[in-house]
């Protein structure tokens, strides 16, 4: 029996050790060093990030480097003419030859995020690196005509790269080899085992080449990595011919055929007149529509791609799957100074929501580059919280997001240039709904561009958990310590034959990597057998559509509990008695993460008065998955009234109660509960919070002063104390039933200061108290209010026979 190892595409990655739907990140990468017009004067660079720390190596030709990542910081590993060991141990310069043992690996002990960089004399290209998790069996090669200063030198080329052993791989170039052995349109097959590297070269252009890897009569459908290239590229002017002055090598690690989306946007490269745009189609007959309007069967080039140039966002969507590249044009081109560049763009299927890059900063791969700018373009929705929770760098952006359009996104580009050192190269963007974006840079002819961050999920296939709290829109496989879940899985419902057949299978096994030791019940491996039909397959549950396509799911009966925490390997193995060239026991192997149920938290300020309403404010951390279900109990120990608030959505994320007694004291105050679910159905702890509800503010006003006139303070004053409520205090007041301005009070005394130098009796009445700013939170008093009275007694001449005849004195004063 053939065994076949299919190893899905759904593993994510976390800056939080959990699942957060970043593929891009991962333990494992091989990738190739291919051919540059320099050749081995050429240099490679690798840059590694992660959100933690970290060590591991990377190995090829018998060589290893160690390394160290610092978290949030980036290393950069050289490998050059001058190292050790110098880049001719890795370096790709055939043709048609498998290079055995040639292909470059990093292994790391904890997830980190990998870019390549290869470059010389300002002609420069980047590519994001995609882990062994996510990498497929089948690629549609992208790459561009090669152009230099001397014709029949520069090549386009794609490098085959074998992750296991006895790997055959099945090759159809769109063009012959410079050696003119391998003819165009003509399949062949080459085996490859882990480590060894392939590299086809032509002088034309290869975009739309078939690779493949296949089962055989002594291999399996393996892995394999594809990299498409050229030792050179000018990609001359729109509608003009190529400028061999200024070029870039390209540089791309392809993403698999099975993580093609089927609706892209795309945002134009900043301060450049035209972009390129290719997309990529598996049938000739698939329709591509761009900004609504198809495209012409007619434009399409070898079969297999549409090119247009844009300045502007586009729209590109199909029925079926498809590819997009985004290209720069040539410095010559005209707008900013740079070069070309090649770029896959993630399909809106395939969104992240955080991302840890490296902006190539000129001095990170010595001796320095031409490169002086960086930017970030991102697309994201123009709805919710999309735009208000971007975060980049820990601080929101100041930047004006565009609408594409009717398409319900928008876009901007993040200019990164005063940011990037080369101390500190590294970024992170984040925000609550997923994103698109593409990082790159300029200089004086040179550039280099790479995809920011994506998941390489395959669209036709799934592991989900079933949980009875979750959000139906969760789909990614995540479930939390002591939270009952059930497993389901989806694939493919018919294959792809003229005449569709259902896909159906004898049996299937499920099992729990390394082991299932944390699982309740501990039951792994599962066998599911086949009960329906002669002979037996297993029944699907159901049958609908994901992405587009028809899928059939299967389950394991039964709840599971997991008692820790961590990322588990769920290998479902299915076997059939129907091959179709592929073996009849296929292994998917899917991650599970399992996290620990929030820590609920929440804010309750105070509020004036019992009479203001009490808001309540859930901050529970959003990490590994945010909350989405909310529950509040408000509670008043006085009335014996419990409300409840809850449901489902960010309305639900804050709660407004409006108590009907104050409370201040231990037996008084009012009790608030809260608790939340997150999106994958894991109940946070209930938490109790208790608030302070004074009742409202009251005044009193003191002091009935008999004084002099002209008498000087505090002789005269007044003096209002304030109770209950909160300060500062807003009151008004009359003086002889003449209402006076109103007057803030910071605190709960305050004095006035009477005038005396006018003689008589006024009285001073409390009209009013509140919190200043409150609509609720005051006292209106009536009459008779709250007064006082003060008196200011006039002065009298009196005329005496003796002594010190004429004296001026206050009523009730001696006389001297």
């Amino acid at each position: 029996m053939r065994k076949i190892i299919l190893l899905s595409i759904a593993v994510l990655f976390t800056f939080t050790a959990f699942s957060q739907d970043q593929s891009n990140k991962g333990r494992d990468f091989w990738f190739a060093y291919p051919a540059h017009n320099a050749n081995t004067g050429s240099r490679l660079a690798i840059y590694l990030t992660s959100d933690v720390n970290t060590s591991g190596n990377v190995s090829f030709n018998g060589n290893t480097i160690p390394f160290t990542v610092n978290a949030n910081q980036t290393t950069i590993l050289r490998i050059g003419t001058s190292t050790v060991p110098s880049n001719a141990t890795c370096y790709i310069g055939s043709n048609d030859f498998i290079e055995v043992n040639k292909g470059i690996r990093i292994q790391a002990a904890q997830p980190v995020a990998a870019y390549a960089h290869i470059l010389n004399a300002a002609v420069s290209g980047s590519t994001l690196l995609l882990p062994v998790n996510v990498l497929g069996r089948e690629y549609v090669v992208a790459s561009h005509v090669p152009q230099g200063t001397t014709a029949g030198v520069e090549r386009c080329q794609f490098v085959v790269v074998g992750v296991e052993n006895n790997t055959t791989v099945e090759i159809t170039p769109t063009s012959t080899d410079v050696g003119g052995t391998r003819a165009a349109g003509i399949p062949y097959q080459i085996i490859l085992n882990a480590g060894d590297v392939y590299q086809f070269q032509s002088f034309n252009e290869l975009s739309g080449s078939l690779v493949k890897s296949i089962a055989t009569g002594s291999s399996a459908c393996q892995k394999i990595v594809v990299i498409g290239s050229t030792t050179r590229s000018a990609i001359g002017c729109p509608g003009g011919t190529p400028n061999p002055t200024s070029g870039d090598n390209l540089f791309q690690q392809l993403p698999p055929k099975s993580a093609w989306g089927k609706r892209y946007l795309t945002s134009p490269f900043i301060n450049r007149l035209q972009d390129k745009i290719r997309v990529f189609v598996s049938n000739p007959l698939t329709p591509v529509s761009v900004n609504g309007t198809p495209l012409a069967l007619g434009t399409l080039i070898s079969n297999s791609y549409y090119e247009f140039d844009a300045n502007t966002p586009q729209d590109i969507s199909s029925i079926d799957p498809v590819a997009v590249y985004q290209y720069l044009y040539t410095q010559n081109c005209g707008g900013a100074q740079s070069d070309p560049e090649m770029i896959f763009i993630n399909p809106v299927e395939q969104t992240i929501k955080d991302i840890s890059f490296v902006s190539a900063e000129r001095s990170l791969t010595l001796p320095n580059t031409n490169i002086t700018s960086h930017f970030l373009n991102i697309i994201l929705k123009n709805t919710g919280t999309s735009i208000t929770s971007l975060r980049v760098d820990g601080t929101a952006p100041v930047v004006v997001f565009t609408p594409i359009a009717v398409t319900g996104y928008s876009h901007a580009t993040i200019n990164l240039t005063a940011t990037t050192t080369a101390v500190s190269p590294d970024h992170r963007v984040f925000n609550d709904s997923g994103f698109i974006a593409i990082a790159y840079g300029y200089g004086s002819v040179e550039s280099y561009g790479y995809n920011a961050g994506t998941n390489v999920r395959d669209l036709n296939q799934q592991l989900e958990v079933n949980n009875p709290n979750s959000d139906p829109s969760e789909t990614s496989p995540n479930a939390c310590t002591g939270s009952p879940f059930q497993f389901k899985v989806y694939f493919p419902n018919q294959d792809n034959q003229p005449v569709p057949q259902d896909i159906r299978y004898d049996s299937m096994r499920w099992e729990v990597l390394p082991n299932g030791a944390a699982f309740t019940p501990n039951n792994f491996p599962v066998m599911i057998y086949g009960t329906l039909g002669a002979p037996p397959k297993v029944a699907p549950d159901s049958i609908n559509t994901r992405n587009g396509k028809q899928v059939a799911w299967y389950s394991i009966p039964g709840f599971y509990n997991v008692n820790a925490t961590g990322i588990y390997t769920i290998r479902i193995t299915v076997y059939r008695t129907s091959s179709e060239g592929c073996g009849n026991e296929l292994e998917y192997e899917f991650p599970l993460t399992i996290s620990d149920p929030p820590a609920a938290s929440f804010t309750v300020p105070a509020p004036g008065c019992y009479l203001e309403p009490v808001v309540a404010t859930e901050t529970t951390p959003q990490v590994p998955k945010t909350t989405y279900k909310f529950w509040w109990e408000f509670y008043d120990p006085v009335t014996n009234v419990t409300t409840v608030s809850s449901g489902t959505g960010n309305a639900f994320r804050t709660a407004t109660h409006t108590f009907t007694t104050p409370g201040t004291t231990l037996a008084t105050r009012k009790r608030i509960r809260h608790a939340s679910i997150t999106t994958p159905g894991c109940l946070s702890d209930t938490i109790t919070q208790y608030v302070d509800l004074p009742e409202v503010p009251k005044g009193t006003i003191s002091n009935n002063p008999t004084v002099c006139i002209n008498a000087a303070a505090p002789a005269a004053d007044v003096v209002l104390n304030f109770t209950d409520g909160r300060a500062p205090y807003r009151f008004t007041y009359a003086i002889n039933n003449i209402v006076q301005p109103q007057i803030v009070s910071p605190t709960a005394t305050y004095t006035l200061n009477p005038p005396t130098n006018v003689a008589g009796t006024f009285t001073y009445e409390l009209r009013e108290v509140r919190n200043d700013g409150s609509s609720v939170c005051f006292t209106q008093y009536t009459a008779p209010y709250p007064s006082v009275t003060v008196t200011v007694l006039p002065d009298h001449d009196i005329n005496l026979a003796g002594g010190n005849p004429n004296q001026t004195v206050c009523v009730n004063n001696a006389i001297t």
